[in-house]
């Protein structure tokens, strides 16, 4: 018997009894708005003798079946209808994708009035889909100890108010867990707010995510806007209140989404930064405000419902979302393919020119840091980061300074100021003429280490430029200081100008005395202003939109190396300055090796799901005695595998996974149980082939 047939006739008692509306105007169209599309029906209204143009109000009616509806559907597309004995779990009517990369964010649109009568409300499907079970989740709250913490980053609306309430709701929001690569809400993780996005809840909505379908794994990436805060103290939470827990050995690596990152500290930026975790792959960490947009248009409609009413109609918005992104899911990953075949071009090529660049033994100790930085996150992910303070004195620059000071003193010197012929001032056949030919060979090198000086001296100018605004001219307290500071800027672009100027005259004196095409397009390209702009990396470590960066040319270049022994002094800011751009060079390039990795094991992960529900319908039908679930069974069937059919087609030569068997073979199983980069993330997986595929391995001992 199911919780719906006992439902007494005044559950619905907050409404008006049924009454005769009169209209003085009569519709004759009902428009009906639905996910797949808008719909016109025609209105028939009663025509009975005496009670002409009126018709009872079946509304609270209407209500009742709309609800006994969604939830014998949510059963039936769940395949529980087929088994009478099989009583749906916590989040069970809610199978669909699901990931250890969860991104968690608050909305405070799906808001909820305070009922006049809660005692009459009866739930149908209470935690049996993405809303968590109410009972269990107020004993929590009960119990959780409030934190009142202020945010010790920037200023958080999130943390700072987090215990604002409003007397009037019963609920100010929902905050949600949802898979960071694909968009699915996670099964019984959606939570209520009471007052602001307070901890309390936010943990329960996590530690369900974490506790759902999560056997064989042990580590997880939790990306939240206000990650910084939240992690500090969330497993001191955990183990102070009952009603939370974590999966044993679980290792949780916090983030912070892309967009949001830019607000924070920039000690966060490093630390918090999807660029800079190991197997996070290529994702923003906001794909949660996508899916509020669609959520935001139902949640109102909500807002006055009962509390039972208002799960069952999230439920089912949610259920819908994750339905449109199973059918949407081999589009999704064929775009995501290509992104990521290009995006590991794109970022190889410069990383290697780089690479060349610099000296093997700074790329060693680079090396080790970053192996270090991998390993223990935190405080030592900071090799990301500039810092200026160590080291920035009077001796690091005292050589740039002491050849400025000669430069304004040989520009006193008029004999310096004077023209000299020079193989390069005569056409090139003409001087061939003149038998000047061995002086143009002697006058080519010269003009190669002169340009060579150059953007020696650029990249010198341009560092000391970007350290003076991040160091100096942003932290100014005084007119005074700001002045000195944007004066001291003022001179180091005019080193610039003049460093630009002597280059492009090198360059166009090699191109007169007969230098290769190739070698001028590759050691000594044009220099464009665009390049010319300070190191972004010095002054908006933070900023948005990282993942495309890439130094100009002569940053990278294979002229980068010459010289750099009486340029780099121990963590001088240029050697900072490479020392940043390589790592990070580095990182965009590894995040999309991840990125093409994981998609193409989705590829494969996606065929076989879609096999399992095949096969695990074609048992239903099997099974079933009745002809309309031997019906739909088969239908389902049918569905199945005309996404099978599909799914094979289209990631012909992508996926890296075997399709050849019903479910994943033991040696792919491993793989997802296992962790594809050791000691960091586990690749993502659909629970309903991760489940079974455990349990076979387990029983052939090879985990």
């Amino acid at each position: 018997m199911h919780a719906w047939e006992n439902i007494p006739m005044d559950a619905e008692a907050d409404f008006p009894p049924t009454e005769t509306v009169h209209g003085p105007t009569i519709p004759t169209k009902l428009t009906i708005v639905h996910s797949t599309g808008v719909f016109l029906h025609n209105i028939v209204w009663c025509s009975c003798p005496g009670v002409d143009y009126t018709v009872p109000n079946r509304y609270r009616e209407l209500m009742r079946v709309s609800r006994l509806w969604r939830d014998l559907m949510s059963r039936k597309w769940f395949g529980f209808a087929h088994n009478d004995e099989q009583k749906p779990d916590k989040g069970d009517l809610a199978c669909w994708l699901v990931s250890q990369r969860y991104v968690v964010d608050g909305n405070f649109t799906a808001q909820h009035m305070v009922i006049r009568k809660p005692q009459l409300d009866i739930s149908l499907s209470d935690g049996l889909g993405y809303m968590v079970k109410d009972h269990e989740y107020q004993t929590h709250l009960s119990s959780a100890v409030e934190s009142k913490e202020r945010s010790s980053c920037s200023n958080h609306r999130a943390v700072n108010a987090a215990n604002i309430s409003r007397s009037n709701l019963r609920a100010t929001g929902v905050g949600a867990t949802a898979c960071a690569r694909h968009g699915c809400f996670v099964p019984h993780s959606i939570v209520d707010f009471q007052k602001g996005e307070r901890h309390m809840n936010i943990d329960y909505s996590i530690c369900n995510a974490l506790n759902y379908h999560s056997a064989g794994i042990d580590s997880s990436l939790i990306i939240y806007d206000v990650g910084c805060q939240w992690s500090i103290n969330f497993l001191q939470r955990v183990a102070q209140s009952k009603g939370l827990s974590v999966p044993e050995n679980m290792h949780i690596v916090p983030a912070v989404g892309k967009f949001h990152l830019s607000a924070h500290k920039l000690a966060c930026f490093a630390r918090y930064s999807l660029n800079f975790i190991q197997g996070a792959g290529h994702v923003d960490g906001e794909i949660l405000e996508t899916l509020w947009a669609p959520f935001n248009k139902i949640s109102p409609t909500a807002r006055s419902m009962s509390q039972a009413h208002r799960q069952e109609v999230l439920d089912d918005h949610m259920r819908d979302s994750n339905w449109k992104k199973i059918v949407g899911i081999m589009k999704t990953l064929l775009k995501k393919y290509k992104w990521a075949l290009k995006g590991v071009d794109d970022t190889k090529s410069p990383f290697d020119e780089l690479t060349l660049s610099l000296d093997p033994e700074k790329i060693l100790m680079w090396k080790i840091d970053e192996k270090k930085a991998m390993e223990q996150c935190g405080e030592y992910l900071d090799i990301y980061q500039l810092q200026m303070n160590k080291g920035h004195d009077e001796n690091v620059w005292g050589e740039v300074s002491d050849e400025e000071i000669s430069e304004y003193i040989d520009e006193e010197i008029l004999a310096e100021e004077m023209g000299i012929w020079m193989p390069s001032s005569v056409p090139y056949q003409d001087a061939l003429a003149l038998g000047l030919g061995p002086l143009q060979v002697e006058e080519l090198e010269l003009r190669k280490g002169q340009a060579n000086d150059c953007l020696k001296k650029l990249r010198m100018a341009l560092g000391h430029k970007a350290i003076i605004y991040r160091q100096y001219f942003r932290s100014a307290n005084s007119t005074w200081a700001g002045t000195r500071s944007k004066q001291e800027a003022q001179r180091c672009q005019l080193k610039i100008d003049k460093c630009v100027r002597s280059y492009q005259r090198a360059r166009s004196a090699m191109e007169g005395l007969g230098m290769d095409k190739a070698t001028l397009g590759s050691l000594y390209q044009p220099i464009s202003p665009t390049e010319l702009s300070i190191d972004k990396e010095v002054t908006e470590e933070h900023r948005f939109g990282q993942g495309s960066d890439r130094l100009a040319w002569f940053w990278r270049g294979n002229n980068a190396s010459q010289g750099q022994d009486d340029a780099w002094i121990d963590e001088s800011p240029t050697d900072l300055v490479y020392r940043v751009n390589w790592l990070k060079a580095k990182a965009r390039w590894n995040r999309w090796q991840e990125e093409l990795r994981l998609v193409r094991h989705e590829m494969g992960w996606t065929i076989n799901w879609f096999k399992y529900h095949q096969n695990e319908w074609e048992r239903r039908g099997g099974q079933a005695t009745r002809p309309g679930h031997q019906a739909y069974a088969y239908q389902q069937v049918l569905m199945w595998g005309r996404f099978v059919e599909e799914a094979e087609k289209n990631f012909n030569g992508c996926s890296l996974a075997s399709t050849s068997s019903t479910l994943c073979s033991p040696q792919l199983a491993k793989i997802i149980v296992s962790k594809i980069w050791t000691g960091q993330m586990v690749p993502t997986a659909f629970h309903v082939i991760l489940i079974p595929i455990t349990d076979r391995i387990k029983s052939a001992g090879t985990i």
